[in-house]
């Protein structure tokens, strides 16, 4: 006896696919980033314009990043053309493999870069939406809502001195195109 399944495609606004692609992407990149804080910056409130994930060696210093940067105005545009804002997405599915055949392909090179660069931990920083960070109560709520401390202003981590070169890879989802993938990392 064949058993048929029900259909699991969801109608979904525009805003929820691009903050579980995100989701995704972050989690393959870096599994103990706080998905709480990504939900509250980019599906709840869009705080977030980018995030930076920084590999890291023994040392602390980078030896590669990925940076995920969100325009907001290619986001409304096509929130309020395309399909009325929606996609058509199978929930037990991968969002992002649904978006883009390269984005499984993407998250396999980074993960393999991750491993010849001998990563020891990651990291994840948020850049605020212009409109926030120059906004000081704007800002003020954005680090409340999120969890964000102020007193804590750290550095950014230096890049290792290595003679390799650097290598750059860029990507934008033609179906998602508000969302911007660069990697970084030594050759």
């Amino acid at each position: 006896m064949i058993r048929l399944e029900p259909p699991t495609l969801e109608v979904m606004i525009r805003i929820g696919v691009l903050h579980k692609v995100v989701e995704e992407l972050v989690t393959a990149f870096y599994p103990d980033a706080n998905l709480e804080t990504i939900k509250k910056g980019i599906l709840d409130r869009q705080y977030f314009k980018t995030l930076y994930i920084f590999f890291l060696n023994k040392t602390g210093n980078k030896v590669g990043e990925v940076i995920l940067t969100i325009d907001w105005d290619k986001h409304y545009v096509a929130a309020n053309t395309l399909n009325n804002g929606t996609f058509n997405i199978d929930t037990t599915k991968s969002f992002n493999e649904q978006l883009s055949e390269l984005f499984p392909k993407i998250v396999k090179y980074t993960q393999t870069i991750k491993q010849h660069l001998n990563v020891h931990q990651c990291e994840i920083w948020y850049g605020l939406r212009d409109e926030v960070y120059n906004n000081k109560e704007m800002m003020e709520e954005a680090y409340r809502y999120c969890g964000f401390s102020q007193e804590n202003k750290r550095e950014e981590p230096k890049w290792e001195m290595l003679r390799a070169g650097r290598m750059e890879v860029e990507f934008t989802s033609e179906r998602l195109n508000e969302l911007g993938l660069k990697i970084t990392h030594f050759k």
